[in-house]
């Protein structure tokens, strides 16, 4: 499950980045032109991309037509395509632990109170996955200029993309 949600240089959210704890029921509410809506946009926005791998959604697969985002040019910060879009998840890694060990015959751990033991090694560690999502002028697309994972605020991994090297 998603525990967090940070955002920034998304419509109206800027390069100061905006956090939302998500827990099972998560209210937001504020004035008018305050940034609920980017908040909305930016999750729509995060499923277009790390479920249907479209960096460029003109509409979203959950909103269908009543949703336009528009594409990338227009929803990055004022409109400025020198900005990189930043989208950060974090969730439970309790979650993935309970799937791998839900089969009889786990291959990871030969326990006979293997799910209390799970449960206890890994109740407190989080997982998160950070994306920088930049334009490419050479090929008038957005692309994903960094990916970066961790566990527990630590980085465990980075990979950076040269879109004029046009390698990792």
């Amino acid at each position: 499950m998603i525990t967090a949600f940070t955002v920034k240089n998304f419509k109206a959210i800027g390069e100061e980045p905006v956090r939302i704890e998500l827990k099972p029921i998560t209210l937001l509410f504020g004035a008018n032109s305050a940034g609920k809506s980017s908040i909305l946009h930016a999750l729509h926005y995060a499923y277009e991309i790390f479920n249907n791998r479209n960096l460029n959604p003109e509409k979203s697969t959950l909103g269908g037509n009543s949703l336009d985002l528009g594409g990338f040019e227009r929803f990055v910060y004022n409109n400025d395509l020198n900005r990189s879009i930043s989208i950060r998840l974090e969730f439970d890694i309790i979650d993935i632990v309970d799937y791998v060990t839900s089969y009889p015959h786990s291959v990871f751990i030969d326990h006979t109170n293997k799910n209390q033991f799970i449960q206890d090694l890994f109740n407190e560690i989080t997982c998160y996955v950070e994306i920088d999502i930049a334009w490419t002028k050479i090929n008038k697309k957005p692309y994903i200029r960094c990916y970066e994972t961790g566990f527990n605020n630590e980085k465990i991994a980075t990979v950076r993309f040269d879109v004029n090297k046009k390698q990792a």
